[in-house]
């Protein structure tokens, strides 16, 4: 399987959230469930900032205790990774729980996810896209104008396959459109720098900045 060990946690942890249904889940229950026997709670809290950082999941404090809600970015990542074969069940005793997760993931959204992902087939589709994403998570999460690739890639998601999103991308920069900066993400994780994107005579570009003022015509 692909994916570092925080990108597998990641994964896990949204299977979890939505088998437990999603919405105001105990943040206890909801980190027990799908725990490896190897793994403290301590161990996954890198993926907790992770997956909060990416507006995958919100934790709310409701009367002292830690209520968490899988979002829809979260639910997306969890298409994409389970579409991609991004689970491994190495070291977990497959429980019926764990195989009934998966299960009812089948049954109510998997299909129905390939159904309505809308395929991006053009550039200029591509650039509305991209250009709406940046917008949105420049506001959200207050970048300053310097968002996150793999942000903008995962947000996506399987719209695009990966190397026409690199050469797309690239071709917004060749336009005018973004800069795409130098630079590391936040914590180094590699499975952020694998949805950077890499080129032949500059190494990792990780950041996009807008350059207009306004969006190009589309």
């Amino acid at each position: 399987m692909t994916g570092n060990i925080n990108s597998q946690a990641e994964i896990r942890l949204l299977l979890a959230l939505f088998y437990l249904g999603g919405q105001d889940i105990s943040q206890t229950q909801w980190l027990n469930i799908f725990k490896r026997k190897s793994e403290r709670i301590s161990d996954l809290q890198k993926s907790v900032a992770s997956l909060q950082e990416e507006n995958s999941v919100k934790i709310n404090v409701i009367k002292s205790q830690r209520q968490v809600s899988l979002l829809p970015a979260g639910k997306r990542r969890l298409a994409q990774a389970l579409a991609d074969g991004q689970i491994s069940c190495d070291g977990i005793v497959v429980s019926t729980k764990f195989a009934k997760a998966l299960l009812q993931w089948i049954k109510s959204e998997g299909n129905q996810s390939k159904v309505d992902r809308e395929k991006i087939d053009s550039y200029l589709e591509f650039k509305k896209a991209s250009l709406h994403v940046y917008d949105r998570l420049n506001q959200d999460f207050k970048y300053g104008n310097l968002v996150p690739i793999y942000q903008i890639r995962r947000q996506i998601g399987e719209a695009v396959d990966r190397s026409q999103f690199d050469e797309w991308l690239l071709e917004m920069q060749a336009d005018d459109i973004l800069q795409l900066l130098e630079g590391s993400v936040e914590d180094s994780a590699q499975d952020k720098m694998a949805d950077s994107i890499r080129t032949q005579l500059s190494g990792f570009r990780c950041y996009a900045k807008k350059i207009q003022a306004t969006s190009p015509t589309i």
